[in-house]
């Protein structure tokens, strides 16, 4: 049977396929990157505050996200998200962390990096010119806390950048 468009903007389509209604987002593919830098006897991690709509009006933590653009890879959108977002400038090579589905519900399929910023100099974020980044900024949290950010994005790529501390740092 063929998927039937339930409703349709230029931004997501709601699909109803064999019962199961999910969201086909403009982009089906996105990034999610994690700046990290060692503070003391601590690493500390970067987290976006910013809007969410879907849950309520209050600004949220959660990942520096964003959607490959036309002819771009998903590295490339990384450091550009990275420098959107946050004002830092990728001067380290990314860590890949894999891939994501976002949602079961959802065609989005997104690549995750983290890199690591210590001691590099984070500008002013210059966003990409949307209401939302306007009101987005950065804040930068414990291992403890940023565990407990409730976005998946973000939780997933603490989880895999901890398998990869272990692999990389700690198995030496």
């Amino acid at each position: 049977m063929p998927d039937k468009i339930l409703y349709e903007t230029d931004y997501l389509t709601l699909i109803d396929r064999d019962g199961w209604i999910m969201v086909r987002n403009m982009t089906e593919i996105a990034v999610g990157v994690l700046p990290f830098r060692a503070g003391g006897d601590e690493t500390e991690y970067l987290a976006r505050i910013e809007p969410m709509p879907a849950h309520d009006q209050k600004r949220h933590l959660c990942a520096l996200t964003g959607s490959v653009e036309e002819g771009e890879e998903p590295r490339e959108t990384a450091r550009r998200e990275l420098f959107e977002e946050s004002g830092y400038k990728p001067e380290r090579p990314l860590i890949e962390l894999g891939f994501v589905y976002t949602s079961k519900n959802s065609t989005t399929k997104m690549f995750l990096f983290a890199i690591d910023v210590t001691g590099a100099y984070q500008g002013v974020a210059p966003g990409d010119g949307t209401e939302t980044e306007a009101k987005s900024t950065t804040k930068w949290l414990s291992k403890r806390k940023a565990m407990m950010v409730p976005d998946a994005t973000f939780c997933s790529m603490m989880a895999r950048l901890s398998l990869w501390f272990e692999d990389n740092v700690l198995g030496e």
